[in-house]
């Protein structure tokens, strides 16, 4: 079944002042939750709200506790104490959604564990959104072309790079994004870091993750039928490794534009499925449809027209939004991804090349405008600066388009997004999470699900390529893809 494709703007919320009277579309519901500010959410959206006295705590978007109270329960025992003990109990969290706590002297919103959920807010107003399009076509106020964005957005290394925005500005020069790890004052507008609690674990690591991420699947099982794709990539594993008991509920699937089925993305699937016995479907997502281009580009104040973009018309087209869920692996910070440089290199030069972008004015203004705060905080909770990059810029923006994008046709959630998971990953020792074997996640499949670790993983096409690949140090992991390209124009 496909969307309802009258209902605009579906998945998405608007916070405002009472004083703007936004224009929203049908299907929308509204919730009064204080005087000073009116939540229109998408009845698609789930919403959850407690209050006590004067003080009262919403959370809009899907979202479980581990191996926790139902979100009922912990908001009526969490909506009693304050900001900081909010921000605190957050953290067992897993899920794609905004939290919003406000009180007679202030309100207070909060993203996910990665800001899955977007959420912008307009700097001189009091206006909260997780849809630019949302607030363009619903309320009434000023908004200006930000040209720097523009400017960049139209440079070919954006456009080659999947269109990973970096920094917190938007398209227009009101607005901008709430990165991870920060909370918003929707009185001030504005933005400050939040505290870090690291959570007592008093059994291994991949014990400890793979129960967490076990608990999360198994919770939303409950609620909802799962969609939930399976690569020969690690991350895919480790969450089919953590479905082992609900297996046969899930439905596993593959997107392929291979014709010949022996790509290792389907192959090793297909194998791992019919020796585990499970259900395992392969898809060939059809070309986009005009009607589709069009819909999509209304949803949306700019797209990207991926070989993924057809995903999302394939869950437009069979399935509803209300009966569904799809699971990603979105929010991996349990391998390296980006690495700290060697001793006075210019950590600005060398987090724009991290970030595929070395050229740019645009990113190095955005990076020197983050780096201070951010290597402050890295150091007072012992993070690796490299890694807060990944979090915060890297996961933050580009790794936000995938879910906001598939919020077109149906939800999405990843089991990987929960605070004190990422922080558990962060602190085990760099050998585990670094390549080429990434113990860490092994040792979780292993916990959950250890006849999985016998399948094979993204094998190279290229044998040559495969043997560089393990026997590469992890600091010149990013100058493997030029060697890769060359070697594919030789061999």
């Amino acid at each position: 079944m496909s969307m309802d494709k009258s209902v605009r703007h579906q998945n998405q919320f608007l916070l405002c002042d009472p004083l703007f009277q936004p224009t929203v579309p049908e299907g929308f519901s509204h919730a009064d939750i204080s005087g000073d500010f009116d939540i229109y959410y998408s009845d698609a959206l789930p919403f959850h709200h407690a209050s006590d006295g004067d003080t009262e705590l919403a959370i809009i978007g899907d979202v479980v506790v581990p191996n926790g109270p139902t979100i009922e329960q912990w908001l009526k025992e969490t909506v009693t104490v304050g900001v900081t003990g909010v921000l605190r109990r957050a953290q067992a969290l897993t899920g794609r959604y905004a939290i919003i706590r406000t009180t007679e002297d202030s309100t207070t919103v909060v993203p996910d564990a990665v800001a899955n959920k977007s959420l912008y807010y307009h700097a001189d107003s009091r206006l909260v959104t997780s849809s630019l399009k949302l607030l363009v076509d619903s309320v009434d106020v000023d908004l200006t072309e930000n040209t720097a964005v523009t400017s960049f957005m139209n440079t070919p290394q954006f456009k080659g790079n999947e269109s990973a925005l970096i920094g917190d500005k938007t398209l227009f020069q009101e607005v901008r994004c709430v990165l991870p790890n920060h909370v918003l004052d929707a009185d001030g507008m504005e933005v400050s870091r939040r505290p870090l609690f690291f959570p007592t674990v008093e059994r291994p690591p991949a014990e400890y993750i793979a129960d967490r991420i076990t608990s999360a699947m198994e919770s939303f099982n409950e609620d909802y039928h799962l969609l939930t794709p399976i690569t020969a990539g690690r991350d895919t594993r480790m969450i089919l490794a953590c479905s082992r008991d609900i297996v046969r509920d899930v439905t596993w699937y593959t997107f392929s534009d291979w014709g010949n089925g022996e790509h290792p993305d389907v192959k090793i699937p297909k194998r791992i499925a019919a020796e585990q016995d499970f259900d395992y479907t392969i898809h060939h997502p059809r070309s986009l449809d005009d009607d589709f281009r069009a819909a999509f580009e209304e949803y949306l104040c700019w797209t990207r027209v991926l070989p993924k973009t057809r995903h999302v018309q394939f869950f437009s087209n069979n399935y509803d939004v209300n009966d569904v869920l799809y699971v990603s692996g979105n929010g991996p910070i349990y391998k390296v991804n980006y690495e700290m440089p060697e001793r006075g290199t210019d950590l600005v030069d060398h987090f724009c090349t991290e970030l595929q972008y070395p050229d740019s004015e645009f990113v190095r203004n955005e990076i020197e405008e983050w780096l201070p705060g951010a290597v402050e905080y890295a150091k007072e909770y012992d993070i690796s600066p490299a890694n807060l990059l990944y979090w915060e810029q890297r996961m933050g923006r580009w790794g936000a388009l995938a879910p906001r994008e598939t919020d077109f046709a149906i939800r999405g959630v990843s089991p990987l997004v929960n605070y004190d998971l990422l922080l558990t990953g962060l602190h085990v020792e760099r050998s585990r999470v670094s390549p080429p074997e990434y113990d860490l996640i092994d040792s979780v499949i292993e916990t959950e699900w250890p006849e999985l670790l016998k399948y094979t993983y993204n094998p190279s096409e290229n044998p040559y390529k495969a043997t560089i690949g393990r026997v590469a140090p992890p600091r010149v992991k990013r100058a493997l893809t030029t060697i890769n390209a060359k070697l594919d124009d030789f061999l």
